[in-house]
Formats: C-alpha cells, structure tokens, sequence
C-alpha cells in the first residue's frame, strides 16, 4: 500500500517547541547529535505563530532522523508528517503534533531572525496554517499502533528510525487526533488530508 504518511521523533520540549530549550531537555534528549553539540535543533518546530517562514511562504522544522536520511523518492506521496515525542518526566511517548503537505530536503532558513543565526536549517517544512501542534497529546506505544492500526501490519515504531504509514494508519491516526482535541481550534488541515487521500 502506498506510503502517504510518516511518523518521526524528536527529542522533548518543555516549551512546546517555540523557542530555546531547558537544559533538563537537552540533559534527557536520546539523540547523540544533540548530547554531542548540546543543541535540539527541532525547538523551533511549531513556533510558526512566533517566528518568520522561508521567503517562499514555508515554516522550516526538524527531525534529527529524518535530517539527510529520508528518501524523498519514496516520500513523493507522503500528505502528513507526525511527530512523536518521549515525555521524559513520566517515560510517556505522544504524537505532539504534525506537519501537513509537508516538503522534505536539507532547507536553510533564508530569513533573519536572531535565533536562526543558532537553528539555522531544518529537513521539512510545510506551510504556516499547515504546521499545527495538538493542544492534547495523542499517546502512542507498539500495543495501541497494533491495537488501533497506527502503523503498517507488523510493524514497530521507529525500527528504521522513523515509520513511512499508509492512508489507513493516516486516517486512524487523524481520527483520534480530532477525538481528544474536539474544541481546538486550526485543525481544518486535517481534513484537508483525509480528503486528498480519497
């Protein structure tokens, strides 16, 4: 089944990723990059209400899994973009929030802003209105992706780094995204993606 869909990682922000991390986030990140340079580069990935877009109109965002790995043949047809993320104060893991019809490569950010001198590229981007951070978390382990059909039949999250999901897992994943976040208001992309899968 064709791939329209990926779930990615990165590391927790106890500032919802809108600006420079606490030192506890760095201390507890999984990710080598960021214990080796003491930098997250994905703490600006839903700060669109905050921060400029490219010139071209697109927020740039990141995931250190995805930075310089992800095949951009194979993620032609790929709408959504999840992203999951370890709450180390309860050892929880959620999808936090997504980016729809989102663009994949190495992108600079090309547009000054002080703290783009620091984050100054990112791996995806996607438009302002299409970035949106749930104002509920969804959680997400191997049993509910089994259990409610988040992934692929027989697949674990994260085997290969990040999971590419078809248009059922897509929808499932939607679904429950809008059930636990019924009053939050700019979740209209999603639907914009159920229906380009139709």
């Amino acid at each position: 089944m064709l791939s329209t869909g990926i779930i990615t990682s990165i590391s927790w922000h106890s500032g919802l990723w809108e600006g420079d991390p606490e030192d506890s986030d760095l201390d507890h990140s999984n990710y080598g990059n960021v214990q080796t340079y003491d930098l997250m580069m994905e703490s600006l990935n839903f700060g669109q209400k905050k921060f400029p877009p490219n010139q071209d109109g697109y927020y740039v965002g990141h995931s250190s899994l995805l930075y310089g790995r992800i095949n951009l043949h194979n993620s032609r047809n790929v709408k959504i973009t999840f992203f999951k993320s370890r709450n180390y104060n309860n050892g929880l893991t959620y999808l936090v929030g997504c980016y729809c019809f989102p663009r994949f490569g190495i992108i600079e950010r090309d547009v000054e802003h002080s703290l783009y001198y620091t984050y100054n590229d990112g791996c995806i981007c996607a438009l302002p209105k299409h970035v949106i951070r749930f104002d509920n978390f969804l959680g997400i382990n191997n049993e509910l992706c089994s259990k409610k059909n988040y992934l692929p039949k027989g697949k674990k999250l994260g085997q290969q780094g990040f999971n590419y999901i078809n248009s059922r897992n897509v929808s499932n994943i939607i679904k429950d995204v809008k059930k636990v976040n019924k009053s939050q208001k700019g979740l209209s992309p999603l639907n914009a993606v159920l229906k380009d899968l139709e």
